[in-house]
């Protein structure tokens, strides 16, 4: 696998899960990634999408969709 391709795909899996701790109303206090990594901002975007997700009730294809959409452009 390229290097492009592991960083990419760890990319998405970071932002994926902030997004299901945003979804799911956790704290982003919660967040596993070291402060001030490309990790931690993917996971922190994720989890603000997730949390705007949550507070708009957009649960299910929705949420999902939302998603999607807003790390496509992120």
């Amino acid at each position: 696998m390229s290097d492009r391709r592991m960083k990419r795909n760890s990319s998405e899996k970071d932002f994926s899960r902030g997004f299901q701790y945003g979804m799911q109303g956790k704290s982003r206090e919660l967040c596993p990634k070291q402060e001030g990594t490309a990790g931690h901002q993917n996971w922190m975007n994720g989890w603000r999408n997730g949390r705007e997700a949550y507070w708009n009730a957009e649960t299910g294809i929705a949420g999902i969709s939302t998603r999607n959409e807003n790390h496509a452009l992120g």
